[in-house]
């Protein structure tokens, strides 16, 4: 026994003699060529998976490749270099919101999105500071998927956790009537955000307490939450927090109920807000509210497009009202606006989202209304003029519960200094454009 035990020693001492030496070198195996073909579609899934429709076959590729079937399956079965580009032009092709340009806009818009998510543009942004994506799942993760389908929220605001909640954070889509289209509630339980889907319109308060049915399971601290510890929850967001706009968004995705669900539409009457859309050119056939961050429609309609592909420059100024309270300007000039040309008239209809964070104690203030530009004459469209937009008449919806007048708004606002986050998008083609402004009041 004693011998084999020296020859097993000596045994495993050979390869670090050897090493010392340069005389023994452990072999290396060939590195494997990866196919183009399967590359080129690891590529195309990173970036795009989510515009992959799975519901029910389509005929587009047809023509080019000679197959009726699921989109995602007519993915999968791409087996050459040529059908795959067979496949991503039409692919792009039918999702293309305006054919009569050489552009292709929704391409660019989505392209536009991933280099937000890539560049990190929520790190620093005032209602959501510090959220990365590429510590929340990357291109793939809850966050991205929103935001690669939906664009920038109307409206974002982050709850820090407490010894009840985890940090949530909700993000709020808003239409042209003012109405919430999307809200999607984010918690931040396991080290990255995941989105809440377990919404529940039952009031009975009892069920909201209930540990084995209550969906504030999702958002407790406690991995197995007792009544009390939901009691205490359900408390906190209500009266001690006034998490008012979380609470909503536990009861109910979207004003649209019944029209709009978080997932599984049925690609007819219900939309699926997380579904891959449909190309641009059905979407409008078959739902009443309109996607935001999408282009409209344009077929049958005269639209003289601005100088900008994807944005409007905006000038904002502002000044002080004799009573002391700020007042809001908008210069844009007329070439960078998107006109439709009505009856030898320009006219431009816009949405306006504002924001106003107290740098003092935190607090936000929110303003929203629709704006309609016109001009007499459609050739004006072409000078090289400026629209002078005073917010300060604009009437419009607002975090106080009451439409108001911007001035009676800002009037409300204590004393301090604060940030003013100016979002301004054209409700047709969704260029905007996005301003920080500082003032003291």
């Amino acid at each position: 026994m004693k011998k084999l035990v020296v020859v097993l020693t000596f045994l495993t001492l050979l390869p670090v003699i050897g090493c010392a030496h340069g005389g023994v070198k452990p072999a290396t195996q060939p590195v494997k060529s990866v196919d183009p073909v399967v590359q080129a579609k690891q590529d195309f899934y990173s970036q795009y998976y989510f515009l992959i429709t799975k519901r029910e076959k389509v005929s587009y590729y047809k023509k080019s490749l000679g197959i009726v079937d699921k989109e995602e399956k007519i993915f999968e079965n791409v087996r050459t270099l040529s059908d795959f580009d067979k496949f991503a032009e039409v692919f792009w092709k039918i999702r293309d919101t305006d054919p009569s340009t050489t552009e292709n806009e929704f391409k660019e818009l989505v392209d536009a999105r991933i280099g937000d998510i890539k560049n990190e543009v929520l790190f620093r942004d005032l209602q959501a500071p510090g959220v990365r994506f590429d510590r929340n799942g990357g291109l793939t993760g809850d966050l991205a998927r929103v935001y690669l389908l939906h664009g920038k929220p109307s409206y974002k605001e982050k709850l820090p956790e407490n010894r009840y909640h985890v940090e949530l954070m909700v993000w709020y889509y808003v239409d042209q009537d003012h109405k919430h289209l999307f809200r999607f509630l984010f918690y931040d339980k396991y080290g990255s955000y995941r989105l809440f889907k377990n919404y529940s319109t039952i009031l009975d308060f009892n069920y909201w307490i209930d540990p084995l049915s209550s969906p504030l399971r999702d958002i407790s601290v406690d991995i197995v939450p007792t009544v009390q510890n939901l009691y205490d929850l359900w408390n906190s967001l209500l009266y001690i927090e006034d998490a008012r706009a979380f609470v909503t968004a536990l009861i109910e995705f979207s004003e649209y109920t019944g029209d709009i669900v978080i997932e599984g539409g049925d690609g007819k009457k219900k939309f699926g807000a997380l579904d891959p859309p449909d190309p641009a050119a059905l979407t409008a056939e078959r739902y009443k509210p309109r996607i935001l961050g999408e282009p409209g429609d344009f077929s049958g309609r005269e639209i003289w497009f601005g100088k900008y592909r994807s944005f409007v420059p905006m000038y904002v100024r502002i000044t002080k009202t004799l009573d002391g309270n700020p007042s809001l300007a908008l210069i844009i000039l007329y070439q960078n606006i998107d006109w439709e040309i009505k009856g030898g008239k320009a006219e431009c209809k816009a949405a306006l989202n504002i924001n106003i964070i107290n740098k003092g104690t935190a607090e936000a203030a929110q303003f929203s209304t629709a704006l309609t530009i016109e001009l007499a004459k459609a050739e004006d469209a072409k000078a090289i003029r400026s629209v002078f937009i005073l917010v300060d008449e604009a009437n419009g919806a607002n975090s106080y519960g009451s439409l108001m007048k911007f001035r009676d708004f800002i009037k409300k606002l204590p004393l301090g200094s604060y940030i003013m986050d100016i979002d301004f998008f054209d409700l047709r083609t969704m260029k905007s454009a996005v301003a920080l402004q500082e003032f003291v009041k």
